[in-house]
């Protein structure tokens, strides 16, 4: 009967089950890593700068603000400074947005007339819903 009793034991085997959780899917990311402005139309002072300084304006990486998440639906505001060198006034006469990205609004209201010096800009642009990670592409349209 011992011998028995040990052969039973050797034999007997262990089930285990192990459950697994399914791994959440990753969030789905909606951001903005920059915008690109390019003023359109401009020409040059008498010592060969642009009017703007320069004919396009890169915005991107974490000193600028960028990557910037949002929620889909969000509003986005973007400040730019714009700084005029040339000694008489110019216009911006309109500001338009490449999609997917869709321009709200617009201060000042264009056309506004720039004088030698800074000008605040600020944009707010409705990104896209889609999740990515988005450039957004802004046209200035300048004039004489």
């Amino acid at each position: 009967m011992v011998v028995l009793a040990v052969v039973a034991a050797i034999v007997m085997v262990a089930v285990v089950t192990i459950e697994v959780a399914p791994r959440p899917a990753p969030a789905a990311v909606h951001q903005v890593d920059g915008i690109s402005i390019h003023l359109a139309g401009q020409g040059r002072t008498s010592t060969g700068r642009f009017w703007f300084g320069y004919e396009y304006l890169n915005y991107s990486g974490r000193v600028n603000g960028y990557p910037y998440s949002y929620a889909p639906g969000q509003a986005i505001d973007i400040p730019i400074v714009l700084v005029q060198a040339d000694v008489v006034n110019h216009t911006i006469g309109s500001a338009t947005i490449a999609p997917p990205f869709t321009l709200q609004s617009v201060d000042p209201t264009f056309p506004a007339a720039v004088s030698p010096g800074d000008l605040m800009v600020r944009l707010e642009i409705e990104p896209p819903t889609a999740p990515g990670s988005y450039t957004a592409m802004v046209t200035l349209q300048v004039s004489s």
